[in-house]
């Protein structure tokens, strides 16, 4: 069985996880990581036209 510290624990991981900070934070993890994969899309699909000469540097 559960030690009470270890359900207080778990209890507190739970109301951090659900507040708004938590919540916020989430989101902008979200954004950051479609940005960048949109920015490595854009890059991926211009590398050929930036760099004809397929050296590896633009």
């Amino acid at each position: 069985m559960l030690g009470w510290g270890a359900i207080a624990f778990l209890a507190g991981k739970l109301h951090e996880y659900n507040s708004a900070d938590a919540i916020n934070n989430r989101a902008l993890a979200n954004q950051t990581l479609r940005v960048r994969q949109n920015c490595l899309q854009q890059y991926l699909k211009n590398s050929q036209k930036m760099n004809p000469s397929q050296d590896g540097f633009s």
